[in-house]
């Protein structure tokens, strides 16, 4: 019960319900005449206050605290009292986050704790916004992030539904503006915000316009190590988890692209503590869930709920197939969360019909004997409970849960993504034409279409040999299957594989005749159309359908064919004036792709396509003769295969340095060596040296720097941001190191006080770099850094600076080293002392810094302080003789 029931249940006579007390607060005498609040949205309110909801409608209403107080028979102090108790509490819960999927974790302080890994940094400081977009799917953890800015005063946090609602604030120029747009963005609204308001908005969407920043969520390789060593952290120290091994786990039984969802990675790292590896190990994910929500439900029925019997044995079919509704008749993402009518009105129709068992019972039980109703109570328990109940027993075990909207999302979210899996395999295991319904819903038509490319993979062609059969243009189920599948031939081939040529040839036709075309410059477009904006569905995007359809055209005749200038260029003689604005389709719907991945993949076969089109035009098919960007990958290696990289080509590729990935394909797809070609643009990045080319050599770390000339290599890290140069470093080659290694003493101090040079060089070569004179106002910081890499290479350096001491740089070394060893690692260092320290004539410099280290050790008490302890003293005795005291 909550404060306000509880003075309820103490009056004389006690209150019985919220109903009863808000008619009493109605009609009492003071109760303000002219008030139009009803009985029934007094008692809501009431019950939300019980609940430390909505505390300032009351708080803000004396006069009905003295109501609420004289109805209660209690002093007004009891009522303010349990008001103050309820904000505190509030305070407190806003303040800390616990982790429902990871029950057993100390939970956040926002105040006083940064987040965990998996959230982008750049989204986490306000002061380096301006307009910044975060694509964050739901389960990126955007609402913590925001509860994380707004406890600590950083940016003002607000959860909307929509779009709309979103631009209304984006027009008040306040402070930082945090905003978590829950449900969909309009396709064709271009959220706008005021010039001078720094803002970041999350989003399952991608903006229109370009008023926007993209931010994107780090990949699971960038932090699920990091965050299991966090979580490991949180949880209590007799507990199943080791980090290490939940990371090895994850990494065997889930997909990568699962674990790039920052709430399923931690939901499976929750699990793992919850249940212990060695009970998950073999065990598909599947059977995981299957066991999870069997133990939820089992659960459920102690607690009291009796829907929850039937359901352990059905409960996860029963998820499956309300799964597969949402996913086929919905069009809503998955993820969304809904009102509990909403979750009703999904559950399978085989599991809506059910018996009322309470109806039954109290007929027999004036009929039958007890020991009769017993078994018909029995027998009524295996009964399914019909939709209603089947939500509720879901929300009792914990597998629905409110949100602060009062809506039921499924969780944990690594559930609801096994559920999506198992429900997709039995769309999937349909004929081709049970999918056409399923096309038609934006989500599933995108997983129907990667479907496709991988039947065709193995070379099966059932899908369009069934539906160039069919009268399809009366049926649009029927012709988002022709166009599903014109849509996969063309990704399938620019993946490099071969379709029959007369089936290829047969859907273009369908496919040619389905185009809608409205106006004589317009360009063809697919029949079935799709929003723009719907997460995971960019390959629906107009761009890929035109992609898809030059992708078909390179492999058809040039003549026998329909003729279609947009959809079958390669048929052409002359460049059609659409074709430019296909580009720029094209373009759009490359950038649209958010898998870094993915896109560069399709990226490099599109300019390569293009370059074929550039050759059977022989002039390119940009706008006015200018060659499009996508144009300029094929053009550059044409250049380096005619002898050499001219200025005017490099200055492209600085603008456009997204593109060097897919010119480093098409050179090895030319049989042109990278080293030579990445040498060529060094020397023409070596003519600008500052800041002409940066931004390409920042984006493509890989591709270049291994590559960089030892004339070239020291200006260019001095040049490149520091923030960059960690990516630079982790790919040089050891060439390139021991270069480095010639020209930090003389040229690389600036270097030498980068963080990131000491934790990514070879640990033998920053071990020297200890003596450099440069390096000394860094040691306190770098020396343990080392330690961490390599206990015993750091020590064997340790040991060649004790033999030398009596040199002033040595001896500077091990003094800094006595005085930064970590405690818990002292023991291995007091028998390399031991030698050194008592032999005859050992220098009291170090017998000093000596018995400082071992008088440090024997109070911290760590493992090896006896030891310690026992060459302090031989060592105290020694000093005491010499002094003569």
């Amino acid at each position: 019960m909550g404060w306000l029931r509880d003075l309820m249940t103490a009056a004389t006579p006690p209150v019985r319900s919220f109903d009863a007390l808000a008619t009493g607060v109605l009609n009492h005498p003071q109760w303000p005449k002219g008030s139009r609040l009803k009985q029934r949205s007094l008692s809501a309110l009431l019950s939300k206050i019980d609940r430390g909801i909505e505390l300032d409608w009351l708080i803000d209403r004396i006069e009905v605290q003295h109501i609420v107080a004289d109805l209660l028979g209690c002093a007004l102090t009891s009522v303010q009292q349990g008001l103050g108790q309820q904000i505190v509490a509030a305070a407190e819960q806003a303040r800390r986050v616990r982790f429902d999927d990871a029950r057993f974790a100390k939970p956040l302080d926002l105040t006083s704790e940064s987040l965990p890994p998996g959230l982008p940094l750049r989204a986490q400081r306000p002061a380096s916004w301006k307009h910044l977009w975060w694509h964050a799917p739901a389960g990126s953890g955007r609402s913590l992030l925001g509860r994380w800015l707004q406890a600590r005063g950083l940016a003002r946090f607000e959860i909307v539904q929509d779009g709309s609602t979103a631009q209304r604030l984006l027009q008040d120029a306040g402070e930082p503006l945090f905003i978590e747009i829950t449900g969909t963005v309009e396709a064709d609204l271009a959220l706008q915000p005021l010039p001078e308001l720094s803002c970041c908005i999350a989003s399952d969407a991608l903006p229109t316009g370009d008023h926007w920043e993209i931010q994107r969520s780090p990949t699971a390789s960038e932090y699920l190590p990091e965050l299991s060593r966090w979580l490991g952290q949180r949880l209590p120290l007799d507990g199943n988890f080791d980090p290490q091994r939940a990371v090895q786990w994850l990494q065997q039984a889930a997909p990568p692209a699962w674990l790039d969802r920052f709430a399923v990675s931690l939901g499976l790292l929750g699990l793992i503590d919850e249940f212990g590896v060695e009970k998950l190990t073999g065990k598909s994910l599947e059977n995981v869930a299957f066991a999870y929500v069997t133990e939820k439900l089992r659960a459920a029925l102690e607690q009291g709920n009796r829907e929850a019997q039937w359901l352990q044995n059905n409960g996860f079919e029963a998820l499956v197939g309300l799964t597969q509704r949402a996913l086929l008749e919905t069009g809503v993402p998955w993820g969304t969360a809904r009102s509990e009518a909403e979750w009703v009105a999904l559950v399978p129709p085989e599991f809506q019909q059910s018996v009322d068992a309470q109806w039954v019972k109290g007929v027999l039980s004036k009929s039958v004997s007890s020991a009769a109703a017993k078994e018909v109570e029995r027998a009524l328990g295996k009964l399914q409970p019909g939709a209603f109940r089947i939500v509720h027993a879901l929300q009792s075990a914990a597998i629905l849960r409110a949100e602060n909207n009062g809506a039921l999302s499924l969780a944990p979210h690594w559930l609801a993504q096994v559920l999506q899996e198992s429900a997709w395999a039995k769309i999937a295991a349909g004929s081709v034409l049970e999918w056409g319904e399923a096309l038609l819903q934006p989500p599933t038509a995108a997983r129907m279409i990667a479907t496709l490319t991988e039947r065709f993979a193995n070379e099966d062609w059932d899908a369009i040999e069934e539906v160039i059969e069919l009268d399809a243009v009366s049926n649009p189920a029927y012709v988002a299957v022709i166009e599903a599948c014109f849509r996969a031939a063309g990704l399938f081939l620019l993946q490099g594989g071969q379709l029959p040529s007369e089936l290829l040839h047969s859907l273009y036709e369908e496919q040619r005749d389905l185009a809608v075309q409205i106006g004589e410059h317009a360009l063809p477009r697919p029949r079935i159309g799709f929003p723009q904006t719907v997460t995971g569905t960019e390959l629906l995007h107009s761009g890929f359908f035109h992609l898809a359809a030059w992708a078909v055209s390179a492999e058809l005749p040039e003549h026998g064919a329909a003729r279609s200038p947009v959809l079958h260029p390669f048929a052409e003689r002359k460049v059609d004036p659409r074709l430019p604005q296909v580009l720029v389709s094209i373009e759009r719907a490359l950038q649209s792709v958010t898998e870094q991945e993915s896109r560069l993949k399709l990226q490099t076969v599109t300019c390569s396509l293009l370059g074929k089109l550039t050759e059977h035009f022989n002039t390119s098919i940009g706008a006015d003769g200018e060659p499009h960007p996508l144009e300029w990958p094929a053009l550059v290696v044409r250049e380096l295969q005619q002898g050499g990289l001219t200025e005017h080509w490099f200055a492209r590729l600085c603008r456009t340095p997204y593109l060097l990935p897919s010119v480093r394909t098409l050179c090895e797809q030319h049989k042109i060596d990278w080293a030579q070609a990445a040498q060529q643009l060094w020397q023409q990045w070596r003519h600008e040296r500052e800041e002409y080319g940066l931004q390409l050599v920042c984006n493509n770390a890989s591709a270049l720097w291994p590559f960089a000339p030892a004339d070239v290599l020291l200006d260019a890290l001095l040049v490149v941001p520091a923030t960059e140069r960690s990516a630079a470093y982790r790919v040089l080659t050891e060439a390139q190191w021991i270069q480095l290694q010639t020209e930090l003493p003389q040229a690389g101090a600036a270097l030498l006080m980068d963080t990131a040079l000491w934790e990514i060089a070879p640990l033998e070569l920053a071990l020297t770099w200890l003596e450099i004179p440069a390096a000394a106002p860094q040691l306190d910081r770098i020396m343990p850094q080392l330690w961490q890499r390599d206990l015993a290479k750091s020590l064997g350096k340790f040991e060649v600076f004790l033999r030398d001491f009596n040199v002033s740089a040595q001896r500077n070394m091990v003094e800094h080293w006595l005085r930064l060893w970590p405690m818990a690692h002292s023991a291995v260092l007091v028998g390399k002392l031991r030698v050194a320290v008592l032999k005859t004539g050992a220098p009291l410099a170090l017998v000093d810094a000596a018995r400082e280290f071992l008088h440090r050790q024997i109070s911290s008490r760590v493992t090896g302080w006896r030891e310690g302890y026992e060459l302090l003293n031989e060592l105290e005795r020694r000093v005491q003789r010499f002094s003569g005291t």
